[in-house]
């Protein structure tokens, strides 16, 4: 089984390693936006990892003695950033300073290592020369008050929670009503439940091998979970490239052939607004999300919105508001997500949320009833609006309309 543990195998899912993280930081054309920025720092640490554990277990650390035990560091950190991944993705919102509680694991090795970080290159030399294999994966004993295998437990517990996590995230998305990605792009929503599902493989193996009782046996599963998950999301991504240059295939388009036609006809293609696409119907390249791209999409939906006030409506959609102003569900989904960090039905009830109040400048409640007001303004029924209202401004309408009164 030491075959397993060879710098041959190392080197193979270092080199694939390297080339999926030089594609997506320089090449990937929507690194700006958040998820992006997760998935750049997901596989950074993916690399950095494995990259020190090759360094010190083939005798190369006296090379790089500074770099001693740090990769102990990214592997705290890669869960994490997928986890962010999956939830920017799939539920995109502003992050908080609660996020950083996250870091915490990291944080603590951190703290617990910091004397051995402050040792002199020789000393570290010293220390890493007298460790084998195992010792240098497993046996974290030389730090300030963690037990022997205190950060490995801490490590493998994280990626187990995380794992949930992520499935239960997925889960959540995995009706097509509520997940534009599913109908829009395909290859990315196989991409997110490969990444998750090939996660499982990160602590199953090394766990079962715990049976054993072996630490040389925990190496070996170890090496091979890490390189079987570098092997298989590489060469997703590889075989898509779809996903790795940040290309959307166009699979779905709410807007039919004569509304193209007439967006052609109102010369929206000239002016590069989106969705002014022949009938040959081509790709949609992401460079159309660049941010003077999303300015464009949202001067024509925010224009449409406020001049038309569609949200007035009962029960008016995503899909109404793409056959309307002839731009795809996914762009205007994309807009309202990285732009206002919220999810269209959110974002409608924002709006209907301040039409709401403007009637109440207007002093219109001294004529029609609360419930009323917010029916005009496309609210249903009562507890969706009181809802709705609390969440925008923290108190219930009746609140509102007394401290507007004072």
């Amino acid at each position: 089984m030491n075959n397993f543990d060879s710098p041959i195998l190392y080197l193979i899912t270092l080199t694939l390693l390297f080339v999926i993280c030089l594609i997506i930081t320089f090449k990937r054309q929507r690194s700006s936006d958040m998820p992006d920025k997760f998935l750049i720092l997901y596989f950074w640490s993916f690399f950095y990892t494995i990259l020190i554990a090759f360094i010190f277990v083939f005798g190369y650390g006296k090379y790089f003695p500074h770099l001693f035990r740090t990769a102990h560091i990214t592997a705290a950190l890669g869960m994490p950033f997928s986890y962010f991944y999956i939830r920017q993705t799939l539920f995109p919102r502003k992050l908080k300073y609660a996020d950083l509680l996250h870091l915490l694991p990291a944080l603590i090795f951190v703290l617990d290592y910091l004397p051995v970080f402050l040792l002199s290159a020789d000393e570290k030399i010293s220390q890493a020369e007298h460790m084998d294999g195992a010792q240098m994966r497993l046996i974290l004993n030389d730090g300030l008050f963690m037990p022997a295998y205190g950060h490995i437990i801490i490590r493998y517990s994280l990626i187990i929670l995380y794992f949930i996590a992520q499935v239960i995230l997925i889960r959540r998305s995995s009706s097509a009503d509520k997940n534009l990605i599913i109908t829009e792009n395909p290859p990315l929503w196989k991409w997110l439940k490969l990444l998750t599902g090939t996660q499982f493989i990160f602590f199953i193996g090394p766990l079962i091998s715990t049976l054993v009782s072996n630490n040389n046996v925990i190496v070996v599963f170890l090496n091979l979970s890490a390189i079987l998950v570098a092997i298989v999301q590489c060469y997703f991504l590889v075989s898509h490239p779809s996903m790795l240059y940040g290309l959307i295939e166009n699979y779905a388009d709410p807007v039919s052939n004569s509304q193209h036609s007439r967006n052609a006809e109102k010369g929206e293609a000239e002016k590069g607004l989106p969705d002014a696409q022949s009938t040959e119907n081509p790709p949609v390249y992401v460079n159309q999300y660049t941010p003077e791209i999303l300015d464009e999409i949202g001067t024509a939906v925010e224009g449409y919105l406020q001049s038309q006030k569609p949200f007035l409506k009962a029960r008016y959609g995503i899909q109404d508001l793409a056959r309307e102003t002839g731009i795809s569900v996914h762009k205007i989904s994309a807009y309202i997500n990285r732009r206002h960090h919220m999810n269209f039905f959110n974002y409608i009830n924002q709006l209907r949320i301040n039409a709401f109040m403007d009637k109440i400048a207007s002093n219109e409640q001294a004529r029609k009833t609360l419930e009323a007001l917010a029916g005009e303004c496309g609210f249903q029924g009562r507890s969706t609006f009181i809802r709705a209202f609390k969440k925008e401004t923290g108190q219930t309408p009746s609140d509102y309309l007394s401290n507007s009164t004072h």
